[in-house]
């Protein structure tokens, strides 16, 4: 992805939902399993939704 000055909100929402899948997809210990939802739900879903934005749904099974 070449580098920009600015950013549409819909670019930064797509930036984060791809984050939240690339966190989502690593491989981990237990705890880190913790961790990674913590990220995917509070930090990045979070700044998701107050952009207006939809965050990935995740299934635990």
């Amino acid at each position: 992805m070449k580098k920009k000055e600015t950013y549409t909100r819909e670019e930064v929402i797509e930036m984060l939902k791809q984050m939240q899948t690339e966190t989502v997809k690593c491989q981990g210990f237990f705890a880190g399993h913790v961790t990674q939802l913590w990220v995917v739900k509070s930090m990045l879903g979070k700044r998701i939704e107050e952009l207006g934005g939809e965050s990935i749904q995740i299934k635990i099974v």
